[in-house]
This record gives structure tokens, C-alpha cells and sequence, in this order.
């Protein structure tokens, strides 16, 4: 099972957004978005943020 790094790292690539649009998109700060991606696990009401906002995700 992939990391949920790996997972925000790979939506991002596959709908070409960067990381202030992305964290924008999520209502977090780009700071914490390269954080996760960098490894750091995120609380449990980010990660909602995020999973919330991929699944929401419309080009």
C-alpha cells in the first residue's frame, strides 16, 4: 500500500498542480503540504483536508 505521501504526490503529478494550488485546493499552507510530502504524517483533520479535496477534484 502506498504511503500517504506517495499519494499527494501522485495527484499532483497526475493533475499537474503545484503546491499552492494544491494546499489552496486543501485549505492548509503550503509549508505543510511539502512537510507531508517530505515524509511528515499528517494529524488526522489534515489528511481529511487533503483526502477530501483529491476526491473532490474536478479538471
Amino acid at each position: 500500500m502506498a504511503d500517504f505521501k506517495d499519494k499527494v504526490i501522485q495527484f499532483r503529478k497526475d493533475n499537474s498542480i503545484n503546491h499552492r494550488d494544491m494546499a489552496k485546493m486543501c485549505g492548509i499552507s503550503p509549508t505543510t503540504l511539502l512537510k507531508i510530502e517530505h515524509g511528515k504524517e499528517p494529524g488526522l483533520i489534515v489528511q481529511g483536508k487533503i483526502e477530501k479535496a483529491m476526491a473532490n477534484y474536478h479538471k
